[in-house]
């Protein structure tokens, strides 16, 4: 007779022996001790590069500005400095010769001088070279308290601070502002290079051309000479005939006092009138 066991029992023993697997908060330090170490290496490789790129024999101290005409050079000379004193990626200043950002600092320089480009080199260690290529201008635009350097064809330049006497001042006294760039159009150009030709050719420097006032009667136009007194010119005529007339006064030696003249009116042909 056959016995049938089902040795249920053996359903209860233990199975073998598991590995056991590694402590979830022994883990958690290990893995916090590693970012605090990755931390620190990290400021630590920070101060070094500090250290390195600080250091006095990479730093540019020295600004060299060619090919100027009409900046000043220790305005150029201060925009820029002022641009390398500025911070760079928080730790670091500009001023470093490896860090310095050549294709930044040029566009700042166009934009704030208006020019027409910019090129810049560094002479290693101290120096930094910047060559100018600046829009040419021909007149000062006066707009109330407002001037601007505006070029031959009478677009803006820049703003300045103050008048310079090298230029032809145009004070503008017309009732529209200008919306652009663009100060003066074709006509009102023309003009004022034909009465400034015409000046040029027939009178010496006491009475050199200094000032035209813009407005939007043409046939009311004055300018200033350097003798401080004021020419009334009809825009409409003709401009050389008037201007002839103003020789033959000054010929004869009618004005013995400039500073006693406020006027000559030339608008009435041979008919002068002073005050």
């Amino acid at each position: 007779m056959r016995v049938k066991t089902e040795r249920r029992w053996q359903r209860h023993l233990p199975g073998r022996t598991q590995k056991l697997v590694r402590n979830y908060y022994q883990q958690q330090s290990t893995n916090k001790t590693n970012r605090l170490k990755q931390i620190i290496f990290v400021i630590f490789l920070v101060l070094v590069l500090q250290a390195i790129f600080q250091i006095k024999l990479f730093r540019l101290t020295k600004i060299e500005i060619n090919n100027n005409q009409e900046l000043q050079v220790d305005e150029v000379k201060n925009f820029v400095q002022t641009q390398l004193d500025r911070s760079r990626l928080i730790m670091f200043k500009n001023n470093n010769y490896f860090l310095v950002k050549i294709s930044r600092l040029e566009k700042d320089l166009i934009a704030n001088f208006n020019l027409d480009g910019v090129e810049i080199t560094k002479n290693f260690p101290h120096t930094i070279k910047i060559s100018l290529q600046e829009k040419i201008s021909q007149f000062i635009w006066q707009k109330d308290d407002t001037l601007y350097l505006i070029s031959a064809k009478g677009v803006l330049n820049r703003q300045i601070e103050a008048l310079n006497e090298k230029y032809l001042i145009l004070q503008d006294l017309r009732a529209q502002k200008p919306e652009s760039e663009q100060i003066l159009n074709d006509n009102e150009l023309n003009l004022i290079n034909k009465i400034g030709d015409a000046w040029t050719a027939n009178f010496n420097d006491d009475n050199k051309l200094t000032r035209i006032y813009l407005s939007d009667d043409l046939s009311q136009l004055n300018v200033q000479v350097k003798a401080g007194y004021v020419i009334k010119l009809d825009a409409t005529k003709d401009i050389n005939e008037q201007l002839n007339n103003l020789k033959k006064v000054l010929a004869e030696n009618i004005i013995t006092d400039p500073n006693s003249v406020e006027y000559i009116d030339l608008r009435f042909g041979d008919r002068i009138f002073f005050k």
